[in-house]
């Protein structure tokens, strides 16, 4: 194992036993998760929601989530984190639908101006979606895997990718498809909103 994976899973391992011991009613151990994870978690969703109101809603109802059910987190999927930030991001999304379906706020609606907020929160929200695509692909079968690592970070087409893998284009064509689809899967369970479509990727062979 790489010195990077031995240090992720001695974390994530930290980060789960936190976890139990909220499960347990522990206090402090719900402080020490309050004090680490709560700022980054509001900043992200003011960011996101441009709206301080919304934003506490947010990060209210994923605190319920991780109380009622901190068994849900695995450690195998990525750091605490990560996971938070991607139920952070997709409880956001849907206060953004519901805003949208409603009047107008009005004034009495405190906005949290675009320009007051830091970028680096939108820096921890990619990190955190890098993570979580990179356990996604870690969790599909090894040529899927290659074949969409060749096709969206290497922009290569189907053509070079039959070459490369040594594999007949009909065959390169399915590897992409039904890796796409797993990925799909597996960041829809991780709770991400933004899982990837098949159609996503106009091929040119």
């Amino acid at each position: 194992m790489r010195r990077e994976e031995m240090a992720l899973s001695g974390h994530s391992d930290r980060d789960r036993l936190l976890l139990l011991e909220i499960g347990t009613g522990s206090k402090e151990a719900f402080d020490r998760f309050y004090e680490t994870y709560v700022p980054i978690m509001y900043r992200v969703a003011v960011r996101l929601t441009d709206n301080r109101m919304d934003a506490e809603d947010v990060v209210q109802d994923v605190l319920l989530d991780v109380l009622r059910r901190p068994e849900k987190y695995d450690p195998s999927r990525g750091t605490l984190e990560a996971w938070l930030l991607v139920k952070t991001k997709s409880k956001s999304l849907d206060a953004l639908r519901k805003r949208s379906r409603t009047v107008p706020l009005g004034p009495h609606r405190e906005q949290a101006p675009a320009d007051t907020v830091p970028a680096p929160e939108e820096a921890l929200l990619l990190r955190a979606e890098a993570e979580t695509v990179r356990s996604a692909l870690r969790g599909i079968p090894a040529l899927q895997r290659e074949a969409l690592y060749g096709a969206y970070f290497e922009s290569m087409t189907h053509r070079e990718l039959a070459e490369r893998l040594n594999r007949p284009l009909g065959t390169v064509k399915s590897l992409v498809r039904y890796g796409l689809n797993n990925i799909k899967k597996q960041l829809a369970a991780k709770g991400w909103t933004g899982a990837p479509k098949g159609g996503d990727r106009v091929e040119s062979d």
